[in-house]
């Protein structure tokens, strides 16, 4: 299941605002809450575990509750998950477990230089475990998006990832040409 950040969230009464972060557990390099902003004030993002999480398709996450109920949830205060000076981007979490936020947008460098920007997110349907990163790369009219798998992750600084692979490497990958339709 791939889970698109930046995208609409839907509810089964209706829309319920935009994803714009996933948690994710570097411990187990699984997905275990998506956050959904509501409305445009600050202080509105909660906190969904990803076993709400219905499916999801291009631009859309479909949840399994409704808007009440998200509004219930543990906000999401993202001084509480980033150490944006610090060396590393995780957390203390529930009993102790760090999770690493990461968003739509956090850049990504290759150890030879600057490769593109977080785009999704694929994880496992079944395991609920993070398998790679869809990373936008390239040019303005020639992007693609590059399929990184978690084991490729390495440190992280700030707002950025940085991989354990070059360009060359980087190269060999899966992609497939970015085809969005806007709306």
């Amino acid at each position: 299941m791939v889970i698109p950040l930046n995208a609409q969230v839907e509810c089964p009464d209706g829309i319920c605002g935009r994803s714009t972060y996933v948690l994710i557990n570097p411990v187990f390099n699984d997905v275990t809450h998506v956050v959904v902003k509501r409305g445009l004030l600050p202080k509105t993002e909660y906190l969904v575990p990803v076993e709400y999480v219905a499916g999801s398709i291009t631009n859309t996450i479909r949840l399994g509750i409704n808007k009440t109920e998200i509004e219930k949830m543990e906000p999401f205060i993202k001084s509480d998950y980033t150490e944006e000076a610090g060396p590393v981007i995780y957390a203390g979490y529930r009993a102790g477990a760090g999770e690493l936020a990461v968003h739509h947008g956090t850049r990504v460098e290759a150890t030879d230089g600057y490769l593109g920007k977080v785009d999704e997110i694929v994880i496992d349907s079944k395991s609920c475990q993070i398998t790679h990163l869809v990373v936008r790369a390239g040019y303005l009219w020639e992007q693609k998006d590059v399929f990184i798998p978690l084991s490729a992750l390495g440190d992280t600084f700030g707002n950025t990832v940085f991989l354990k692979l070059n360009m060359h490497e980087i190269e060999g990958l899966p992609t497939f040409p970015l085809r969005r339709r806007w709306s």
